[in-house]
């Protein structure tokens, strides 16, 4: 009879799936090594960020915040950092899905508790940047726009528009709907608009610019720039970076 895994290792095994960017069966080995083992402190940050990239926003934050619930008083009571450092982890973690259903406030506040336990983390200080940005445009909570307006972009997509923009990673729809309306209104009036509106709108298509196959995602500190390009199956050797 084979031996049953251990916590540990179905951890192990987890991380492999998620560096292959298999989240899906990350979550289920995750998922499995808490069963075996609930000590095991840096599986629940692991398990909501496979959560994040799966854009299974709602889980990501309940997983992470049941980390914390129970890192919390581990991380007031041990000596040794380990718990503390993954207490941030889980932090940072349900931040970033509140910031992507819309939540900007609630990340903001997640964020700023974060730095706390690290006033230096560089990374945890732009993403408070990034809330504040949102916060300005669009409120303390953009979550409550209705379904059809209220489609968040991923965190691979929204990243891309921040590489393009230099603005907080994500998008309100809300404007663009505003947008629609402002214009369906004045066709409406103007009758004789239509088709002339059309033809531009069509032209703009034909000229934007496809959108990429391949998921990339990105992030900086103060000294570099970390991009990720993210090919299955690719061999190292057919690898050629230049800059």
């Amino acid at each position: 009879m084979a031996k049953a895994e251990t916590g540990a290792e179905l951890y192990k095994k987890g991380n492999e799936s998620f560096v292959s960017e298999d989240y899906d069966r990350a979550i289920d080995l995750y998922t499995s090594a808490l069963a075996q083992d609930p000590s095991l402190l840096e599986v629940y940050a692991a398990k909501s960020q496979a959560l994040i990239r799966s854009e299974r926003y709602d889980a990501a934050k309940t997983e992470a915040n049941r980390g914390i619930d129970i890192l919390r008083g581990l991380a007031a009571n041990e000596a040794d950092s380990r718990a503390s450092d993954e207490l941030k982890k889980c932090m940072q973690r349900s931040g970033v899905a509140s910031f992507y259903l819309g939540k900007y406030k609630e990340a903001k506040n997640t964020f700023c508790e974060a730095k706390k336990l690290e006033e230096s983390d560089k990374g945890i200080t732009q993403w408070i940047t990034w809330c504040d940005e949102k916060i300005s445009r669009f409120g303390d909570d953009a979550s409550k726009i209705s379904s059809s307006a209220s489609q968040q972009p991923s965190a691979a997509d929204a990243n891309q528009q921040n590489a393009d923009t230099k603005s907080a990673p994500a998008v309100n729809i809300s404007e663009l709907n505003l947008s629609s309306e402002t214009q369906a209104a004045k066709t409406a009036s103007n009758p004789s608009a239509s088709a002339d509106s059309q033809s531009a709108a069509d032209t703009a298509a034909n000229q934007e610019m496809p959108v990429p196959k391949i998921k990339h995602d990105w992030y900086q500190t103060e000294t570099h720039v970390i991009v990720e390009v993210r090919i299955k199956k690719l061999d190292p050797k057919d690898v050629k970076v230049e800059f």
